[in-house]
């Protein structure tokens, strides 16, 4: 089942190369009222030879920058260094006095999905994604699923991914850091702790009569809640390409939302960032 269900995504993935598959978009989620509207997008690319090196944590030092070459609009690989990126902005406002807590619930979306929840939205596809992580060699799992319905939690699986998010400070400066160091808690302050990521992959599932990715039709990219449900096989279940090992659910009902943007970490709103993912241990 995993053979076929892969072997339509990697299909899925040579034919958008060829340029001969287009993909059905999800319709939109309303945002927040008081969130801004997301930012216009910079449609200059980001060249492979001005892409900063692999960001480690402030202070730490960062290795050589791996060579990478686009290999989908938005997305870059290095095979050697196990590096994929992708281009992103910044699409909440955690500095405005209005909204200074931004809860979230993904790490990135695509534009015109959960962007009101959202560390970064982007215009890379999460199948262009999926495919970049089997391109460095990665192995996807399987979503995961939060607890709820009578059921407990199922974690993602699949080979470990290191995600990290990197901008230029209007010094010039890179910062860049793991994505949890972007996520506090809301009442204590702490820092987002976790198990890590994993890439999970999302579904393929029919829609109109064709088999496609589900997270190009959800948005979600790089969860943070859990959204999928491993129980069922159903359209829209929207499983993440990237999933938190220890996500948890989006429901309020099930879990108090806790967990928002750190704006200690998170630049102003609009900022053009890169998102890492490299293989991890």
């Amino acid at each position: 089942m995993h053979g076929v269900r892969w072997g339509a995504v990697i299909a899925v993935g040579a034919a958008v190369v060829l340029g001969a598959c287009g993909g059905p978009r999800g319709s939109a989620s309303p945002a927040h009222a008081e969130n801004p509207p997301p930012p216009a997008w910079d449609q200059s690319p980001t060249p492979a030879s001005e892409a900063p090196p692999l960001a480690r944590d402030e202070g730490g030092a960062a290795p050589d920058a791996p060579a990478l070459r686009e290999v989908f609009e938005h997305v870059r690989a290095d095979a050697a260094s196990r590096v994929v990126e992708f281009d992103g902005i910044v699409p909440i406002d955690c500095h405005h006095e209005d909204t200074p807590d931004v809860y979230l619930e993904v790490i990135a979306c695509t534009k015109g999905s959960r962007e009101h929840e959202a560390l970064v939205m982007t215009e890379a596809r999460p199948s262009h994604v999926h495919a970049a992580l089997l391109l460095i060699g990665l192995e996807p799992g399987a979503p995961g699923a939060p607890a709820g319905r009578g059921g407990a939690a199922v974690e993602p699986t699949g080979d470990a991914v290191r995600v990290q998010i990197v901008y230029t400070d209007e010094a010039g400066r890179e910062i860049g850091a793991d994505a949890d160091a972007w996520i506090r808690h809301v009442e204590t302050g702490a820092v987002f702790a976790t198990k890590g990521w994993v890439f999970s992959g999302s579904r393929i599932v029919t829609h109109r009569g064709r088999e496609v990715y589900d997270a190009d039709g959800t948005g979600l990219l790089i969860g943070l809640a859990l959204f999928g449900n491993a129980r069922v096989e159903a359209p829209s279940t929207g499983g993440a390409a990237v999933a938190l090992r220890d996500g948890f659910s989006p429901e309020a009902g099930v879990a108090e939302p806790v967990w928002i943007a750190n704006a200690e970490r998170v630049p102003a709103f609009g900022t053009r960032v890169i998102v890492r993912l490299s293989a991890a241990e």
